[in-house]
């Protein structure tokens, strides 16, 4: 009996400590909070300023020209099918979704839709503030994993890094499908390190699915994501049974939600599949300034 007490004692002890210490590494300190708050404002400075780059559309690019004429289209001709598949539907729908509820809300009318749509700066504006807003959820979630991983100061120096990318910096102040993508990518990281960490109930490979399946609906190229989900789930050796239900129900959370921002990749199936083999022949030539060969880019120093 004094054994069993002793051991029981022992067991508690260790939980007791090793919950002190998680505590003492989640713990925010007052000088963290501020530089977090520090982070947060100075990317949401910099990324703000940026959204009226080239006075839309007088300057812009073709991905952003792309994706606004797709989206008023569906505004004007009330057609949901993009009739193109180069990306999947979901920043589409959204930013004609956005563009369409502000025009309601500001002429007091839905008929009024459809001059809302000839203004192209509005739309312009309305895609690149959503583009913004997923960059700034994005630095606030890569705080959150740091934290959740190793700490928070981690999670602040990892927020700092990636709020500073030239890449990101770039992609939060044009309408692309980039940022949206990796905010939900990291959403659903959230989630996986919880299926990682032993808390493998069923919600969590559910959001982890859902929010890779959204992630698939702005980028194809989001797919990968899935991985993770994967190697967590065999982090803890399922090999059969009811662990196994949770895996195939994340995949069909995944499947779900990609269809439902994306329908016409059944409904149009063909045209999907066009777009779906023209974006793999453009990864495996590339294009000017992001060839997929190798050693392609020694071929700029001989200028």
């Amino acid at each position: 009996k004094t054994q069993h007490e002793m051991g029981c004692r022992r067991k508690f002890n260790s939980i007791f400590n090793n919950k002190i210490i998680t505590m003492q590494q989640s713990r925010l300190f007052p000088t963290e909070k501020i530089f977090l708050f520090v982070i947060i404002f100075i990317a949401i400075v910099i990324r703000f300023k940026a959204i009226s780059w080239g006075n839309p559309p007088l300057i812009t690019i073709n991905e952003e020209k792309r994706i606004v004429e797709i989206s008023r289209d569906m505004i004007l001709t009330k057609d949901f099918n993009p009739h193109f598949f180069n990306y999947p539907s979901l920043i589409f729908y959204l930013i004609a979704f956005l563009s369409y509820l502000i025009s309601a809300v500001t002429n007091l009318s839905f008929n009024t839709a459809e001059y809302f749509a000839y203004d192209l700066q509005k739309i312009y504006f309305i895609g690149r503030f959503l583009v913004f807003c997923s960059s700034i959820l994005a630095i606030v979630l890569t705080y959150k994993i740091g934290k959740e991983i190793v700490n928070s100061r981690a999670g602040i120096f990892s927020a700092a890094f990636f709020s500073l990318s030239s890449f990101h910096l770039n992609n939060s102040s044009i309408i692309s499908v980039d940022s949206p993508m990796v905010c939900c990518v990291l959403l659903s990281f959230f989630f996986v390190i919880k299926i990682f960490r032993s808390n493998t109930e069923l919600k969590n490979y559910l959001l982890a699915g859902l929010f890779i399946g959204l992630a698939v609906g702005f980028k194809y190229n989001a797919l990968a994501g899935f991985i993770f989900i994967l190697l967590a789930h065999l982090s803890h050796g399922y090999d059969k049974g009811r662990g196994n239900k949770k895996l195939f129900a994340s995949i069909i959370f995944a499947v779900i939600f990609f269809l439902i921002t994306t329908p016409y990749a059944i409904f149009d199936s063909g045209s999907f599949l066009n777009g779906i083999k023209y974006e793999s022949i453009h990864y495996k030539v590339g294009h000017i300034g992001a060839e997929a060969r190798l050693f392609s880019y020694f071929n700029y120093l001989k200028c």
